[in-house]
C-alpha cells in the first residue's frame, strides 16, 4: 500500500502540483481512496464475490468530470491496486476493473447531460460483462457451466453506477467543484 501511495504522490508532485497547492482536489482524491477501500473491506466480509458489486468505475467518472483523464487513470490504478491486495482472485478483479475504468474514462469526454452518463454506464456494464465472459472462456469454462450470479453482480454494479449523477452533485457541494453539467 505504501508503494502504491508513494507512486501516486510522485505523480501528483511531478504532473499535478496545482492539486497540492489547492486543498480541495487532494482532499477529494484522498477521500475517494478511503471510501472505496472501506467499501471493499466491508463488502468482502460477507462474500468475496460481492466485490464486483462495488462500482469502482464511478471513481473514474468523478475524477474525469472534476479533474482530468490522466489523474482519473492513475487514481483508478491506485484504488484497484489497493483493493486487490485483499482479494483472492486479484488478477481477474484487476483486469475487469481496469478495463471498466478505462471504458468509463474514454466514453466521457465531457459530461454535459445525464444521457451521456447513462450511455457510459451501459457501455461500462456491457464491456465488463464481455471481459468476464472472455476471461471465463479463456480459463476453460464452458457455456453450460457458467455461474450467472457473476453477471448479476455486474448488472447490479451498473445500476449502482447510475447513482453517479446525484452523488456528483453531492461532491460538488462538499468540495466546491463545478462540473460542466452544472454550468449547462
Amino acid at each position: 500500500v505504501i508503494v502504491l501511495l508513494s507512486i501516486f504522490f510522485t505523480y501528483i508532485i511531478l504532473y499535478r502540483r496545482d492539486y497540492i497547492d489547492e486543498f480541495r482536489p487532494m482532499l477529494f482524491l484522498l477521500s475517494l481512496i478511503l471510501i472505496f477501500s472501506v467499501a471493499t473491506s466491508y463488502v468482502q466480509q460477507y462474500n468475496e464475490q460481492n466485490i464486483y458489486v462495488v462500482p469502482f468505475a464511478i471513481v473514474a467518472i468523478f475524477v474525469r468530470v472534476f479533474l482530468d483523464s490522466r489523474t482519473a487513470f492513475v487514481m483508478m490504478l491506485l484504488i484497484i491496486g489497493i483493493c486487490s491486495l485483499s482479494i483472492h482472485s486479484s488478477y481477474e478483479f484487476m483486469i475487469l476493473e481496469i478495463v471498466a475504468s478505462l471504458t468509463a474514462i474514454y466514453s466521457l469526454k465531457e459530461l454535459t447531460s445525464r444521457s451521456q452518463l447513462f450511455r457510459s454506464v451501459l457501455l461500462v456494464t456491457g464491456v465488463t460483462a464481455l471481459i468476464k465472459l472472455g476471461y471465463d472462456l479463456s480459463q476453460g469454462f464452458f457455456l453450460s457451466t457458467f455461474d450467472l450470479s457473476w453477471y448479476m453482480r455486474i448488472a447490479i454494479n451498473g445500476v449502482l453506477m447510475l447513482f453517479a449523477y446525484p452523488l456528483m452533485l453531492l461532491f460538488e457541494k462538499l468540495f466546491g467543484f463545478i462540473s460542466s453539467v452544472t454550468l449547462v
